[in-house]
């Protein structure tokens, strides 16, 4: 992004902020942004309650799941998921069980241990989910790689979903949040961003 546009998201987490000083707020990052970029500032933002997550994040050798999961208290939890690349996900020893699927099914069995109270999980996730209506993605030039809701894993009560500009329920409880505006002449419907 230009410097311009880094400048008015800055501007706009900090104005969120200072109107709302009690609101936990998530970033994780899209297909189009830099995740290490994002990574790279992700302690600067802690000290305004803003926890952005750019990619997956690593201690050494292994994941810091930790780093993903976000316990709002007496709330609930969410579990930031940014956009991976399928080969980016961890290796699984488990045969049959696909890296996203082991990845993601972690998480939630992390929170699962933690949650005693049975608060609301909400897992955060940017990818094309099977099923998703994408007009005004096509194109010769890029192919979308679309994934299979089960390796969301279970556990989740709501599944909140980037990636997709049209706002859209892929299940009861997993929806395509939409984009304010057009990214394309081909997406010829109604832009709105809604929970």
């Amino acid at each position: 992004p230009t410097l311009a546009a880094q400048r008015l998201y800055n501007r706009m987490l900090l104005e969120l902020h200072a109107a709302l000083p009690g609101m936990k707020i998530v970033v994780t990052a899209g297909n189009h942004d830099s995740s290490s970029r994002l990574d790279l500032h992700s302690e600067l933002w802690d000290v305004f309650d803003v926890k952005v997550v750019g990619g997956i994040a690593k201690d050494g050798d292994s994941v810091d799941y930790d780093r993903h999961i976000v316990e709002i208290a007496g709330v609930g939890y969410i579990i930031a998921v940014p956009y991976v690349y399928a080969a980016n996900y961890p290796q699984t020893d488990e045969d049959g069980v696909s890296r996203m699927r082991k990845f993601h099914q972690t998480l939630l069995d992390r929170v699962a241990a933690r949650n005693c109270n049975k608060l609301p999980v909400i897992m955060m996730g940017h990818l094309a989910l099977s099923g998703s209506d994408i007009k005004g993605h096509e194109s010769k030039s890029m192919r979308l790689v679309y994934e299979n809701i089960e390796d969301m894993g279970v556990g989740y009560d709501y599944l909140a979903l980037g990636h997709i500009h049209r706002p859209q329920f892929v299940t009861d409880n997993a929806r395509y949040s939409g984009s304010p505006f057009a990214m394309s002449f081909d997406e010829d419907y109604a832009h709105s961003v809604t929970a």
